[in-house]
C-alpha cells in the first residue's frame, strides 16, 4: 500500500531489491499462517514426523535456493524461501488433516483473504498525495479503517467483535 512511500526513502540504486521483502515477507506471512502445527506434531505421539518435515523444508529450501539465486540473485533466495515455507506448511496441514482430523483453516480464512486483497487494490489505486508523510498516514488509515469495519461487518471472528463490543460502550 505504501511501497511508493517507502521508496521514497531507500537510496535509488537500492530500490530494485524492493522486492526481496516482498517475498520474505510473505515467507514470514506464511510461516505464522502454519500457526500451532509444528508445536501439536511435536507433541503428539507422531511427533518423529516433525523431524521429516524439517529436513524436508531444509533440503527443499537448499535446493530451491541453488535454483533460484543463480536466477535472481538475492530476490532469488527470498522467492525460495517462501517456497520452502509454503511446502514446509502444507505438509504440517495436510498431516494433520489425514492423521488427526484437525483443520484450523475454514470459510471465515478465506473472507479475510479477499477483505486484505480489496483493500491492498483500494490502497494501491489511492491517488498519491503531495507530501510523503501525509501520503503515508491517508493511505494506512483509509486501508486499515476499510480492513478493520469489513471484518467486523462480517463477523469473521468472534474475539475481535466481542473485544470491539466491549470497548465500543
Amino acid at each position: 500500500v505504501n511501497k511508493e512511500n517507502i521508496l521514497y526513502f531507500i537510496k535509488p540504486e537500492y530500490r530494485e531489491g524492493f522486492i526481496f521483502f516482498i517475498f520474505l515477507g510473505l515467507s514470514f506471512l506464511i510461516d505464522m499462517s502454519g500457526g500451532m502445527n509444528s508445536d501439536i506434531i511435536g507433541t503428539s505421539v507422531k511427533y518423529k514426523f516433525d523431524t521429516l518435515f524439517n529436513v524436508i523444508y531444509t533440503v527443499s529450501c537448499i535446493l530451491l535456493n541453488f535454483l533460484f539465486i543463480s536466477l535472481y540473485g538475492a530476490v532469488g533466495a527470498a522467492i525460495a524461501t517462501a517456497i520452502s515455507m509454503l511446502i514446509f506448511n502444507l505438509l504440517k496441514w495436510g498431516f494433520l488433516l489425514k492423521e488427526f482430523k484437525m483443520q484450523p483453516f475454514d470459510s471465515k480464512n478465506l473472507i479475510v483473504i479477499v477483505i486484505a486483497a480489496v483493500a491492498l487494490l483500494i490502497g494501491i489505486y489511492l491517488p498519491q498525495l503531495g507530501n510523503v508523510y501525509i501520503d503515508i498516514i491517508y493511505r494506512s488509515s483509509l486501508v486499515a479503517g476499510f480492513y478493520f469495519i469489513s471484518l467486523l461487518l462480517l463477523k469473521v471472528s468472534n474475539d475481535l467483535n466481542e473485544k470491539f463490543d466491549k470497548y465500543a460502550r
